[in-house]
């Protein structure tokens, strides 16, 4: 990440406790966050991507588009990035995240975000990993219209989902259990 253009653009930085590399937020991209009760059965982190990606994959086959899964946490529409993942393993469960860039600035994310050429160089991460673009670049259609398509893919993987949102006590309760269990005591500090 470019941190002097960050401060120059006044930007928020938030931390997230899965982890990876910088990931650009704004209101053309839509972030799909998964949590799943896994129990006794051990779930590796490639099982994890290949559930996200999938999910993902499924909205933009649902769109009309091509998807390719690259660099595992990756989706690829025509050579672009259109889509990225992170996931945490905890006892008992996992939880990822994915984003979908729709209408996002992509100005904006290529001026914020550095990209680690060396990866690529070394054969690690294909090209597509630095080479980002919108669904929108492919089709006409809104967020609204996207948030539409990835509801009912999720009702489809996983029966019914709840669209009310959360209420003051649940937000509060999810900060604390997010500082109590899953941040070391020392590290904590607020990020906004």
């Amino acid at each position: 990440m470019y941190c002097d253009k960050v401060l120059e653009e006044k930007i928020v930085v938030v931390r997230r406790f899965t982890g990876g590399g910088a990931v650009y937020h704004d209101l053309g991209n839509i972030n799909i966050s998964v949590a799943r009760i896994s129990g006794e059965r051990l779930v590796g982190v490639e099982e994890i991507f290949s559930e996200a990606t999938g999910l993902v994959s499924d909205v933009i086959r649902e769109l009309g588009l091509l998807p390719r899964v690259e660099n595992m946490n990756d989706v690829v529409v025509n050579g672009f990035k259109v889509s990225g993942s992170s996931a945490a393993i905890r006892s008992g469960g996992y939880f990822y995240h994915s984003t979908l860039l729709v209408s996002a600035d992509i100005s904006l994310l290529k001026k914020l975000i550095k990209p680690r050429i060396e990866r690529v160089l070394r054969g690690e991460v294909s090209p597509a990993k630095y080479n980002p673009a919108n669904i929108s670049m492919f089709i006409d259609i809104s967020v609204r219209d996207v948030l539409d398509v990835i509801m009912r893919v999720l009702e489809k993987r996983f029966g019914y989902v709840s669209t009310r949102r959360f209420s003051g006590f649940e937000k509060e309760m999810a900060e604390k259990m997010y500082r109590e269990k899953y941040l070391p005591k020392h590290v904590y500090k607020p990020w906004i």
